[in-house]
């Protein structure tokens, strides 16, 4: 959030908080490998329909702090195509090491 909201300043881009929300608790993905964090997180977001509207033929920039497998930002971009939008970039801070794998 904080990154995002830094980011939002500084480039004039609008920031979409509420687009996406966490609609159901999940276990820590910490001590979870790939297959099982992407099991992990299905169901877990939605996208409120009114503002994933805004989506369509948009440029969207997913702003995600680390990245260790992928599977919250590719569960999140599943989502979104829903919409149709025109691409949908990822902005990380850090990858982890079993990113790579």
């Amino acid at each position: 959030y904080l990154l995002a909201c830094e980011l939002s300043k500084k480039t004039g881009i609008p920031m979409e908080i509420e687009l996406v929300k966490k609609v159901r608790k999940t276990e820590s993905q910490a001590t979870l490998n790939r297959e099982e964090r992407q099991k992990n997180l299905v169901g877990v977001f939605a996208v409120d329909g009114m503002r994933g509207n805004r989506l369509t033929g948009k440029r969207v920039l997913i702003v995600d702090d680390v990245v260790t497998t992928g599977a919250t930002v590719e569960e999140i971009c599943g989502l979104m195509k829903a919409f149709k939008p025109a691409l949908i970039h990822v902005l990380t801070a850090a990858k982890t090491p079993l990113a790579y794998q």
